[in-house]
Order: C-alpha cells, then sequence, then structure tokens
C-alpha cells in the first residue's frame, strides 16, 4: 500500500507539474524592442509576462568604430600585422552559410512559422547594408526580399533596406512591438533544429573551428 501510495502521488505531481507549466507556457509575453546601430549601437527592450506583473528591462549602448580608420590603420600597419584569423574564419563560415540554399530556405521557412506565432503589434526597420562582394550582397538582398515580400501588405509593418554594393556596411533602425505565446514557439523551433540541413551546417561550422 505504501509502495502503491507513494507511486500514485509523484504521479498526480508529475501531472500536476505539466499542466502547470502549460499553464505559465500559454499565457502570453509582450515584447517591446528598439534597436539602433549607425556610429553607435544602441539596444533596448521590455519584456512583460503574466498578465504585466512580471517585467524585465534591457538596455545597452557601445560605440561601434569607424571602418574608414580602421582600414587606414590597416594600411599603416599591414606589414607589421598578420591577419586575424579568428575575424577571417568567421566571416568564411557566415558566406558559407549564405551559399547554402538549402539551409537559406530552411531560415527563411523558420522564420515564417515563427512569425505565424507572433501577433505583430507593430513593426519598423529601416536599414542599409552591403558586403565585401557585391555577389554575396546580391544573395542577401534576394533572401531579405524574400523574406520580406509578404509584409508589405501588412498594415503593422514598414520596412525600407537599402543595399549598398561599394562597400561593407550595416546600419539599422528598428522598434517594434510583438506579442507571444510561449507554447506555440516550441514546434517550430524543434523542427528547425533537428532539420537535416541545420544539422549539416552546424557540423560544417564545427569542423571548420577545428
Amino acid at each position: 500500500m505504501t509502495v502503491a501510495l507513494i507511486l500514485e502521488t509523484g504521479f498526480l505531481f508529475s501531472v500536476f507539474m505539466l499542466f502547470a507549466i502549460l499553464f505559465l507556457l500559454v499565457i502570453p509575453v509582450k515584447i517591446s524592442f528598439s534597436i539602433v546601430r549607425q556610429e553607435t549601437f544602441t539596444g533596448k527592450i521590455t519584456v512583460e509576462w503574466f498578465f504585466g506583473l512580471l517585467r524585465y528591462h534591457l538596455a545597452s549602448t557601445e560605440r561601434i568604430e569607424s571602418k574608414k580608420k580602421d582600414r587606414k590603420t590597416k594600411s599603416q600597419t599591414s606589414s607589421r600585422k598578420t591577419p586575424n584569423k579568428t575575424s577571417q574564419l568567421e566571416t568564411k563560415q557566415v558566406m558559407k552559410l549564405l551559399r547554402n540554399q538549402r539551409f537559406m530556405k530552411n531560415v527563411l521557412k523558420f522564420i515564417r512559422d515563427l512569425l505565424r506565432c507572433v501577433r505583430l503589434i507593430s513593426l519598423e526597420i529601416a536599414g542599409r547594408f552591403g558586403l565585401d562582394n557585391p555577389y554575396d550582397t546580391g544573395r542577401l538582398w534576394g533572401n531579405i526580399c524574400a523574406f520580406t515580400g509578404f509584409l508589405h501588405g501588412t498594415k503593422q509593418v514598414q520596412m525600407v533596406f537599402e543595399p549598398e554594393f561599394n562597400e561593407a556596411v550595416f546600419e539599422l533602425d528598428s522598434r517594434g512591438v510583438i506579442r507571444i505565446i510561449p507554447v506555440t514557439l516550441l514546434l517550430p523551433t524543434t523542427m528547425f533544429v533537428l532539420s537535416p540541413s541545420t544539422i549539416r551546417a552546424a557540423w560544417s561550422a564545427s569542423r571548420d573551428r577545428e
């Protein structure tokens, strides 16, 4: 009787905890954010949960060094300094992912699935970007157009992106408010993480670091 009672109590406690977790996951989370990246990077985010009773605020500001000054300095000291292998490796990995059509399609599908789970209250984005290689800039521009194309008809969304083919640059000014029910994110996130293209991309990136 004692063992049966313990097992029954443990089972009831597990069921109670499961329903408690599911109850918490179905409570909407409201996220307000602002991200500006120009001469400085400024990020602000406010998360409200449990009907506004719990609130978390985070803000950060960092100075971005001018690339033109960096290029002048590098040109003056190029004979003394060796290339930064870490930055070259990171750039190589990013370019490799951009050229991986299966992985990029999977990323776009994952973003679309996430957007279906998000109630967009308002979103404003203005950006200017460019990579070292104009060809890579064009590919990135194509992916951005594929992602943002279906959003232009939404009243809550305003997006303006400008590609720069003459220099490497990234500027962003965005702000918005979204509402998410956490439990709806579990399925698309699991499918993306466990998809063959994501696993292959992660495996390839880990091999490049070795």
